[in-house]
Parts: structure tokens; sequence; C-alpha cells
């Protein structure tokens, strides 16, 4: 979803005191009191650097200068480009867009029993896990499991707001910390998904910038992109399209590209089926990204000339490399291309590139390239 603020990076730059500086200004005061000394005198102003008149105009150009700054920041403040805080939160509301706050990660815990009983087991609501570290995921409503059954699952949120709560895996989370009868085992059964920090500027941007798509719920592709958005403001991508009369597929795309899990898609899942969110007739159907996997298998060479600084470029080329399986992973559909990490090796000071590995692929919007090893080899000095 980066393509929006790079669009409006791309609105050109304003300045409401037309790029004056501090020394712009006090050249000018400098100048005019010059221009009128010698109008009414006759003779020119000698004007030392010690002068208390100098000083004192130069004094004077400071303070006119650091008002001039605040009358340029409160104009962008009322430009989206610009504007950053609570400034930002104020251009929000007049398209009721507001900042979201920090969200708690959820999981689904699994009680279970060693064998059945005949009368039902309460869980009550509230109910805390843990793995080990001080940090607890509670039920979130009151369950049971019925006469006869053995577990039953229950969704639980994370004590902690932030992304922190997402990381742990399957599983790891299997220490009651309140104990209820019967129970033998706990354990979450997904990985907990959907904490968030707080909103950054950034996003905030993007999405203040996107609102005018959801005045309507007619079912455009722009208008379920922005209420994925209100869903999770963090995404780094996202699909909407149709395969099919009535069904609209939803492929997100997670910051860092990464492919969300479970517990991430059942709740945008139930997010946007929401009435208020979608047209009547439109069954939405939210779907994980594919992940097509490739592997890189790289060899280098450094120019004679610039042997001296050639550790440095190693380790420009290793970081290149990282970029490009950043921006790689970075978007739905992007096609392999090797010719994307060739420029970036080179820009990073490699003289010569040669990539076996990957070859040039297409991928669709359901897709995204993720690389499952790398294997680049450093081959030495050449004659420029």
């Amino acid at each position: 979803m980066a393509d929006s603020l790079k669009a409006l990076e791309d609105y050109p730059d304003i300045s409401f005191i037309d790029n004056i500086t501090i020394d712009d200004l006090q050249a000018q005061m400098l100048s005019w009191y010059k221009e009128k000394y010698k109008a009414v005198t006759g003779k020119d102003a000698v004007m030392g650097k010690a002068d208390e008149c100098r000083l004192r105009l130069e004094t004077d150009g400071y303070y006119i200068f650091l008002l001039l700054k605040k009358i340029d920041f409160t104009g962008k403040m009322n430009l989206l480009k610009y504007s950053v805080g609570n400034y930002l939160e104020e251009l929000g509301a007049n398209k009721k867009t507001s900042r979201k706050a920090a969200a708690a990660s959820l999981t689904t815990i699994r009680y279970s029993l060693n064998a059945a009983r005949t009368s039902a087991t309460p869980i009550p609501s509230g109910s805390r896990t843990t793995a080990g570290d001080e940090v607890y995921f509670a039920t979130t409503e009151y369950a049971e499991i019925p006469a006869g059954k053995t577990y039953i699952d229950v969704t639980a949120q994370c004590s902690i707001e932030g992304k922190d709560g997402n990381n742990y895996s399957k599983g790891e989370i299997n220490t009651m910390v309140d104990i209820i009868p019967f129970i033998d085992s706990v354990e979450n059964i997904t990985a907990p998904e959907n904490g968030r920090d707080i909103e950054t500027d950034d996003e905030l941007k993007q999405r203040i910038y996107l609102a005018p798509n959801g005045y309507t719920n007619g079912g455009t592709d722009g208008a379920y992109a922005w209420e994925a958005l209100q869903f999770d403001q963090t995404l780094a991508d996202i699909k909407v399209f149709s395969d099919s009369p009535d069904v609209v597929n939803v492929v997100p795309l997670l910051n860092g590209g990464i492919i969300p899990g479970d517990e991430y898609i059942k709740d945008m899942q139930a997010y946007l089926s929401d009435h208020s969110r979608k047209m009547l007739t439109d069954k939405v159907s939210v779907e994980k990204p594919t992940a097509v996997n490739y592997t890189i298998n790289a060899a280098y060479y450094i120019n004679d000339s610039d042997k001296s600084k050639a550790e440095t470029i190693q380790s420009l080329v290793d970081a290149s490399v990282q970029d490009y399986l950043t921006w790689q992973r970075g978007k739905l559909g992007r096609d392999i291309n090797p010719d994307e990490l060739i420029t970036l090796m080179k820009n990073a000071g490699a003289k010569r590139v040669v990539v076996s590995q990957p070859v040039y692929m297409t991928t669709t919007q359901r897709q995204v390239a993720i690389c499952s090893s790398t294997k680049v080899t450093y081959g030495g000095i050449e004659d420029d």
C-alpha cells in the first residue's frame, strides 16, 4: 500500500516563505539599512562585524526568521504531505479518519481434559495462560467443555498492547496461570496475531489520503482496500479483485512481506463481512497469499581500482542483497526479477555480477515471492 504515500510525496514542494534562509534575511536587512542610510545622510554606512548597529540588525533578523519559520510550519501543517502529530490528526478529522490506538494480539487457546466428563467443564472469562515470561493471554468470554467432549477452543487476548504480543509460536503458550478444575493441559493452537503498535504518522497519512475511497460501500476495489486498512493500517500491500460474480477476493500482505496466519485471516474476514462495510449481495473471501519460493545463487567481482575499499564494498553488496529480498517480498504480484538484484549489487560497488538464480518469473496478484536460500560469492578483484 506504499504506492499511495509515494504518490503523495510526488506532489510539489511548497514554501510559505519562498525558501528564504536566515543568511538571506540578514543580508537583505543590512542592504536595506545601508541604502536608507545613504539616502538620508549622503554617506556610505560603514559597518564592521562588531558594529553595534550591525549586531542589532542581525539579532532582529534572527528573531524575524524564527517567526517566518513558524509561519511556514503553520502553513505546512495544513497540508497532508507535510503534516505530523496532532496537526495530522486534525486533518484526518476532516475525512472522519482518526489515529488507531495500539491493539493487543489474539490467539486461540485449547483447554483439554484427559478424559470426557459427564458434566460440562466451565472455563471462566479472563482465565490466563502464559509462555512463562510474565506476558499473559486471557480468555475473552466464558466457555465450557461440553459433557462427553475432551476440549474446547477459546479466544484469548494478550495482556500487553503492541506487536510484541505476536512473537509466539503455536504451542508455546502452554502454562495455566489461573488453575481450572479438571483441566489437564492448555496450549495455543494458533500463533498470536493482530497485535499492533499505535498508528504512525505515515500510516495515518496513507489512510487519510485513501479515505475518499471509503465514502461508498458500492463494492469498488478501492473501497474494500480502504476498509482493509481500517482493520490493519500496517499492511504492506492488499489486492482486491473478483474471480466470480458477487464474490470479492481480498488478499492481504503484512508489513515486511509476511504472510498472515489463521487468526489474522479469520478476524479480517469477520471485519470485512460486516454488512456496514460491504455490499449486501457481496460475499467477501479473505485469502492468504501464496508463497512463490526462489533461490539466489550469484557471484560478483570488484574493480582493481577499488581494491583499497574492497572490504567496504563487500559489506555494501551484502546489504544490497538484503535490500533485494525486502523489495522482492514487499508487494503482491511482484515478478521475480534478477535485473533488480544486479542493479542493487552494482550500485553497491560491484564491477560485475553473475546471477545463475533466480531467473525471471512472473507472479499473480495472489502470490508473493519469498527467498528460500541465498548464496552470494565474492569472486575477487578484476582489471577495470
